[in-house]
Parts: C-alpha cells; sequence; structure tokens
C-alpha cells in the first residue's frame, strides 16, 4: 500500500483505512490489535467440534447474503502516479460465471485510497467480490481449548450448524471472560477467494439440497411395509 495517513485521524480510522486497502481485516483483542492480511494460508490449526462447545451459550448461525450482497461485478478507483496521484478508474473487475448464474450484474462499487497500482487494485477488487459469496458466520463460546487459539487462525468447524461436516473457516473475532470463556466468531473459508485463476468454490449455504423432492424414496427401517397404489378416477 501507499499513501497519506492524515495524523488527526483516531486510531480506529486508521486501522481502518488499512483493513479497507488490503481487504483484510483488523481484531482488538485481550488488549492487542491484529490485522489479517489476506493470503492462502488454509492449513488449520486445529478443529472444532460439538464436545468443544458451551452448548447452553448457544450457537449463532448467519448464513451468506442478503443476495444483493452477492457481488459478481467490481468498479471503483486507486490512486495513479501517472496522473500526479490522482484518483483513476480501474478497469471493471468481473465474475462472469457468477454473472451468468446469477441472471444480472450486482456491482460493488469499491474505492481504493491506498493502493497505487492498477493491477493490485484489480486483484483485491476481485478478491472482495469472491469474499462477498463466502460470508457465512458463526457465533458461538468454548471453554479452556479457546485458549489455545489468536485471532485469524484456521480451524475447521464440524457442529451441528454446519451439518455435522468438517467447514474451515477462520476466526475473526475472540473476547476472553475472567471465568475462563472464550467467545468466538468465525467466517467460512475458500481457497478459491485467494486463488483468482481457480473456478470459484462452494459456499456452505449450497450444500443443503435447494428443493425438497418429492419423489425421492426414502427407506423406512425396523417396520412392517407395504406399498399401496391409489388410482382416483382422474387418474
Amino acid at each position: 500500500i501507499g499513501g497519506v495517513l492524515e495524523t488527526s485521524n483516531d486510531h480506529q480510522s486508521v486501522l481502518s483505512e488499512l483493513e479497507a486497502a488490503i481487504g483484510g481485516r483488523i481484531a482488538q483483542v485481550g488488549g492487542k490489535w491484529y490485522i489479517w492480511a489476506p493470503n492462502d494460508d488454509l492449513t488449520p490449526y486445529s478443529s472444532i467440534g460439538e464436545n468443544d462447545l458451551l452448548r447452553e451459550v448457544g450457537v449463532d448461525y448467519t448464513p451468506s447474503g442478503p443476495i444483493e450482497d452477492l457481488y459478481n461485478v467490481a468498479r471503483g478507483r486507486f490512486i495513479d502516479p501517472d496522473v500526479l496521484y490522482q484518483a483513476s478508474e480501474y478497469p471493471d473487475v468481473r465474475e462472469e460465471t457468477s454473472i451468468v448464474e446469477d441472471g444480472r450484474e450486482r456491482i460493488m462499487y469499491q474505492d481504493f485510497s491506498l493502493i497505487q497500482d492498477v493491477s493490485i487494485a484489480q486483484r483485491v477488487a476481485r478478491m472482495l467480490i469472491r469474499r462477498s459469496r463466502f460470508s457465512a458466520t458463526w457465533r458461538f463460546a468454548m471453554g479452556p481449548k479457546g485458549l489455545l487459539f489468536k485471532p485469524f487462525d484456521v480451524t475447521t468447524l464440524n457442529i451441528k450448524e454446519t451439518n455435522n461436516s468438517d467447514v474451515t473457516v477462520r476466526i475473526i473475532n475472540m473476547e476472553y471472560t475472567q471465568e475462563g470463556v472464550v467467545s468466538m466468531e468465525c467466517i467460512e473459508e475458500d481457497s478459491s477467494i485467494y486463488d483468482t485463476s481457480a473456478t470459484l468454490g462452494t459456499p456452505i449455504t449450497q450444500l443443503d439440497p435447494s428443493a425438497w423432492r418429492p419423489e425421492t424414496a426414502i427407506d423406512v427401517t425396523n417396520f412392517a411395509v407395504a406399498e399401496t397404489t391409489i388410482i382416483w378416477s382422474s387418474g
């Protein structure tokens, strides 16, 4: 990044500008500030399962969306050294496959006040488009095992709210209590967010069947079953 940060800005404003410039995240945990620069560091540090949760606290699951926030085009400006460091538009960033699947363009307007390279602006913009489709979050509490984690660690989540399957997530916020409880907020992850040459992965919200199928046969066990066909006068 490169640019001017006003000394009159408060601490939070400066951190927010840095966060926006790289499409990253910041968190204040245990009296320390953490900033995460996006990169494909998706090797899980550990795993979190049902037995690790404090179920009496509950799990707050928020799926990706709303649909108007699932972007497929990015448009905006960056700081261009070639025009005396004035704001210039970078070429539109488009996810053509997503545009076809969505049936329309959903444009993210994103300016970069601290980026002075058009290729970096486009790369970060594409990453933000892809990130918008992987925004499911989970909030829950853990006991002592939660102390093993630090902000922005990658882990797998295998609980009822992930259909009891391993889902790769990143810890984006944490809070410690004097009672030893660790509250966590996680967001889903996928390597295709960072490898922009790869085909976009599948968000967790698309793992369930999209529709109920009445013709699907379901095996019935521990019952005596007899099939019966009833034909009405209309056939």
